[in-house]
């Protein structure tokens, strides 16, 4: 897909918004996805903190991480629980996953798929003992986009797809690695990140408005209205947050996520 084309098409769906919500484009990044914004300026400069202390404590990044949207599902949260209880061998993996993280986005597939076999066998599994590949990828992707946010953003796989697919942006093959899907996913980001949306070349994203290159989307089952942003400002920011201007676009939780609003 052409930038030009990647550009008409995400013109198009805020556009969608814009109509449903009766507002303008340009105040489309202050309706969107408050909740998802507001959790992570308040937890991912900590959960950043727990990951560069040394020794690293498990617990401590446990404590912070267990509050991010990324892990917010039931199962999610239980999953992460119990790989927590592995102690030392949790924290060797969460370790082994960022450290000297790769440049190469063919070896750094093979870091992700690396941690990803490895915390299935660590918890990151149903009752039955089945691997919860998923959740893994999922817990990757909070860690690599805390430490490494140029390149990753949080994933969950069916919401990114959702998005793609409103946006024509093409796909990874089916029997892709989940390693393969972040990469992927971190790329579109930064591409729907740069995107202009008007003929003055205004771009849409979070760094204008509240200092993070962030978008959360989506449309709740029991709400149509907009999500305003009203609470959120530069000045109440923490100097932490508004400092930290490397985040790639993240996409987000909400129910019905990146799905066309119905007219």
């Amino acid at each position: 897909m052409t930038n030009q084309n990647l550009d008409r098409n995400f013109k198009r769906w805020l556009l969608k918004y814009a109509h449903l919500w009766k507002t303008s484009l340009d105040q489309i990044p202050f309706v969107i996805g408050q909740n998802e914004i507001t959790n992570r300026w308040a937890y991912y400069p900590l959960v950043r903190v727990a990951l560069d202390v040394s020794p690293f404590d498990i617990t401590e990044f446990e404590n912070r991480a267990k509050h991010c949207w990324v892990l917010g599902n039931r199962f999610d949260g239980i999953r992460f629980a119990r790989f927590v209880r592995n102690g030392d061998a949790a924290g060797k993996a969460v370790k082994e996953l960022i450290t000297n993280f790769p440049k190469s986005d063919s070896l750094a597939v093979k870091r992700i798929n690396t941690f990803v076999d490895r915390v299935v066998n660590l918890g990151i599994s149903d009752e039955k003992g089945v691997p919860d590949r998923a959740g893994a990828a999922q817990l990757a992707s909070l860690i690599l986009t805390v430490k490494y946010p140029k390149r990753f953003v949080d994933f969950r796989k069916g919401r990114w797809i959702k998005f793609a697919k409103n946006l024509g942006y093409d796909l990874p093959e089916i029997d892709s690695s989940y390693g393969q899907w972040l990469i992927w996913a971190g790329e579109f980001a930064r591409l729907i990140s740069r995107t202009r949306v008007n003929g003055s070349g205004t771009i849409v994203n979070f760094q204008n408005r509240i200092g993070c290159l962030r978008v959360s989307a989506g449309e709740s089952r029991r709400q149509r209205s907009p999500i305003t942003f009203r609470g959120i400002t530069r000045k109440n920011l923490s100097q932490k947050a508004r400092k930290k201007k490397n985040c790639i676009l993240c996409m987000r939780e909400t129910r019905r996520l990146f799905q066309s609003p119905k007219h």
